[in-house]
């Protein structure tokens, strides 16, 4: 009798795992019938299998191929593809400006925070909404203001002018050594960034050594993906909350605190008129009124003015030097109209540079054929938007990607074939037609990245120093760095060795 009422318990226990296995097979079918046939973004195109699943994202976005993956999708679809259950990309000029650009007549498409998770103190320009981000970006505006950017071009020039001297001593006790330029623009762009910031760099150039918050910017842009797919998979997002709250990740994160802390601590007691740096201009207005910045405010900005303005000038500095040294013509025409334009190093200056033509269709199409920032930048629709001329229902996660758009037939023509022509007044026949507007490489609108102008400064004055002073070129296997790179936030960049000689 005992055996028989055992028996039927684990009947009972087996049929209702059974009948809840069943169950959510029958509701997450249904769910995938909905999402394909019904949902409000069925009618746009894409594959059936990224309609019904938000695995199809989460994965390439993990492995790193996403960029790459919507080009295809869009050569094949169009301007707009529905890349998952509420996601569409869009690859069209104007849905630039509906997405992200200034409207008078209706408020801003909202962050999507789910895309891109909200984090108001580690990232305050990044993670606020529009109506704090209007606020922050006004406190902190005259720190990349034109006067500011006059006052802070002898620092930068100094670093650029480190990187020079190190390359130089170094071949001229072996002219066959090569460098790792893409380590090298990283570590020159930290040294340049952190010294702005906190007011002291971390001399990366001079030692050779990566600096270990350059370390974690990598190894931590690897996680990225798996953040945001926690955002879709609940048991992802319990785990990894665990995982933050362990003893040992606790104090990881209290120490690189601590050390940010220390440093602007440091860089407070030299002053507001020590050296001008961006917190020459900040600190000064610190605690004078209840809208001043907040300490916390503070050190959550000069953290994405590191994150950010340490990893993209470096990674398109490499990119440029890349397509320069693999376009003979373009590397000869370039380094010509920088030697033609100054006679010493010394008269090299952003002003001037800013003014040579091909220098500038160079960094353009650079920034067209592989944009730094690859990533989905997402907006999440709160109403009915008109977006690119087409009608897109609330509850939607919309983006236009930086490098996609510029990667399209549709908007240029021949959109592999690097050709810095296609900027130039002069612009050749076969280009006459490319959408010139599709290329917003610092974003536009209201959130349009502050730091424009320091970025260009430091990318047009490190390509002059080197093209005026060594003739460079790709060793061994480098000429293939672009190929296979990896977008996990970040490009993932292998080594780009490069050989030198003083012209």
């Amino acid at each position: 009798m005992l055996l028989d009422i055992q028996a039927l318990q684990s009947m009972s226990v087996l049929t209702v795992l059974t009948g809840i296995l069943i169950l959510y097979f029958l509701l997450s079918s249904a769910q995938r019938i909905y999402n394909i046939y019904f949902h409000p973004l069925s009618k746009f195109p894409g594959p059936w299998y990224r309609s019904a699943f938000h695995f199809p994202y989460h994965y390439e976005q993990i492995k790193g191929h996403a960029p790459h993956n919507y080009i295809k999708l869009h050569e094949k679809h169009g301007p707009v593809v529905r890349i998952g259950p509420d996601q569409l990309s869009f690859t069209c000029s104007q849905a630039y400006k509906d997405i992200y650009g200034f409207h008078s007549h209706r408020r801003q498409v909202p962050k999507d925070f789910k895309r891109f998770p909200n984090v108001p103190i580690d990232w305050p320009l990044f993670g606020s909404d529009d109506g704090e981000h209007s606020r922050l970006r006004r406190l902190v505006a005259h720190a990349f203001s034109e006067t500011a950017l006059r006052e802070q071009e002898p620092l930068i020039q100094s670093h650029i002018h480190g990187l020079v001297q190190k390359i130089r001593s170094v071949i001229d006790v072996d002219p066959e050594t090569h460098f790792d330029m893409s380590k090298y623009f990283d570590l020159l762009s930290f040294d340049i960034i952190t010294d702005l910031t906190y007011g002291e760099s971390f001399d990366g150039v001079r030692t050779g050594e990566t600096n270990q918050l350059l370390k974690d910017l990598y190894q931590g842009s690897k996680l990225n993906p798996i953040l945001l797919t926690s955002w879709d998979y609940a048991p992802l997002m319990w785990l990894l909350k665990f995982l933050f709250s362990l003893p040992k990740a606790k104090e990881l994160q209290e120490g690189e605190e601590k050390g940010q802390k220390d440093r602007m601590n440091r860089r407070r007691a030299k002053g507001t008129d020590a050296k001008k740096d961006f917190m020459s201009y900040i600190l000064v207005d610190e605690g004078k009124d209840n809208d001043s910045l907040t300490e916390n405010e503070i050190l959550g900005l000069a953290r994405l003015f590191v994150g950010a303005g340490g990893e993209e000038p470096a990674s398109m500095m490499s990119t440029i030097l890349y397509y320069l040294l693999t376009n003979p013509s373009a590397h000869d025409r370039a380094r010509k109209e920088i030697r033609d334009a100054f006679v010493s190093i010394e008269e090299i200056n952003n002003v001037k540079l800013a003014q040579l033509p091909y220098l500038g269709a160079v960094i353009s199409e650079t920034f067209r054929i592989h944009h730094s920032g690859a990533q989905r930048f997402s907006r999440r629709t709160t109403r009915t938007e008109m977006i690119g001329g087409y009608e897109v229902p609330p509850n939607t996660s919309v983006d236009v990607n930086h490098h996609v758009i510029g990667r399209v037939s549709a908007n240029y023509a021949e959109p592999t074939f690097f050709a810095p022509e296609r900027w130039l007044s002069e612009t050749l026949d076969q280009f006459k037609f490319d959408d010139k507007a599709a290329l917003q490489p610092f974003a536009t609108g209201p959130r349009a990245c502050l730091g424009k102008n320091v970025a260009y400064l430091e990318i047009r004055t490190t390509l002059a120093y080197l093209l005026w002073t060594f003739d460079m070129e790709l060793i061994g296997d480098s000429k293939d760095w672009i190929q296979g790179q990896k977008m996990k936030l970040i490009w993932h960049r292998p080594p780009m060795n490069v050989g030198f000689k003083v012209r």
